[in-house]
């Protein structure tokens, strides 16, 4: 949980990896929007970098203005960051468009159906800690799509006693995928499509999707928003210095 940056490198990448998130840009006024769509994720940050976030947010500061020179944005990754990022975004007039290779939203927040059964087998359950976070929270249980897990555990400490402060858990319902469903009602969202290369070309980005070629749209921005092993192979074909 830290933000890795090289800011000696002509292209850089900002890594979040609380959520996984990647962010990667050209020394152009691409370089703004990434700045800028990293820094719409501090509402929902469950634990904060106090000094990675602050150090964002004064570059996209500096570098506001030249965000409204592009306007379509491509988000491989409709997991919760993703979902964040895609729906502020959107509230900010861009054009966003979700790209996942699983069969819905939520990344780990996953649920598997059978005829008389479901399991939650990713995240089985999640905190809030952070103000913010909470309140975002509290946004999904009117929604109905969250609620505490009201569970009792113990620990036992050296001496054999209870002890910590309760925490509160929370959980999707009826299932933990809920939430990214709920989340992505409103977003341009293609499951079942596994990004496999990012091109640029013509000052814009084309994206690949494996198995089936390139696709017809191109876009002026792309933000990864997967676990790092997913990012490098397709960091790794545009920026080689920052996969490695």
């Amino acid at each position: 949980r830290r933000c890795l940056r090289r800011p000696a490198c002509k292209r850089k990448v900002i890594i979040y990896q609380e959520h996984h998130a990647v962010f990667h840009h050209h020394e152009s006024p691409v370089v703004s929007a990434h700045v800028m769509a990293l820094a719409s994720l501090a509402p929902v940050w469950p634990r904060g970098n106090g000094a990675a976030l602050a150090a964002v947010q004064v570059a996209a500061q500096k570098t506001e203005h030249l965000m409204m020179r592009s306007s379509r944005i491509a988000i491989i990754g409709a997991g919760i960051a993703g979902l964040a990022c895609a729906t502020a975004l959107s509230q900010a007039g861009f054009q966003v468009t979700l790209f996942d290779k699983s069969r819905g939203a939520g990344g780990r927040m996953s649920t598997r159906r059978g005829a008389d059964w479901q399991c939650d087998h990713g995240a089985q359950y999640f905190t809030a800690r952070h103000p913010e976070f909470r309140a975002e929270v509290s946004r999904w249980e009117r929604a109905g799509v969250a609620a505490q897990w009201q569970l009792q555990l113990r620990g036992l400490d050296a001496d054999g006693c209870s002890g910590g402060a309760p925490v509160e858990r929370f959980v999707g319902v009826p299932r933990m995928s809920s939430i990214g469903a709920w989340l992505a009602a409103d977003l341009a969202l293609h499951t079942g499509m596994a990004i496999s290369a990012l091109q640029r070309e013509d000052n814009a980005w084309r994206l690949h999707v494996q198995d089936e070629g390139a696709l017809a749209h191109r876009y002026d921005m792309v933000v990864l928003a997967v676990p790092a092993p997913q990012a490098v192979p397709l960091l790794g074909q545009v920026a080689p210095l920052q996969a490695a």
